[in-house]
């Protein structure tokens, strides 16, 4: 499980006429919402926004658990492991989810232009 995108083929092929079909599934590593983390942090300036596309509800909603500690008091993210030296620029940051399961007035906040910090 350490590889970003498997590859699956479909089995069940009997007839060497059948084209075996191959498809796609995205899965993320286990690490993967805690890279998310640090680029955000590393890369992140006041008056930005960073949208993360990701396949579907449970990997947005794992990432936003990953990141809302983005959202506490600077001493909340160190006491947490944070090392705040590390940031390009002192920001702070509000998360939005955007998916068709939350309440369009709740997603409506995120196209506001953010504050200069």
């Amino acid at each position: 499980e350490n590889e970003f995108w498997r590859i699956n083929s479909e089995e069940g092929s009997n007839s060497s006429s059948d084209i075996s079909k191959v498809f796609v599934k995205p899965q993320l590593q286990k690490s993967f919402p805690f890279l998310i983390l640090e680029l955000v942090r590393l890369l992140g300036c006041g008056g930005e926004g960073v949208l993360i596309f990701l396949p579907g509800i449970g990997e947005i909603s794992e990432l936003f658990d990953v990141l809302e500690i983005l959202e506490q008091p600077a001493a909340e993210q160190q006491a947490a492991g944070l090392n705040q030296n590390q940031r390009r620029s002192p920001c702070e940051y509000k998360l939005f989810v955007l998916h068709s399961t939350i309440p369009m007035d709740e997603q409506e906040q995120a196209f506001h232009q953010p504050a200069e910090n």
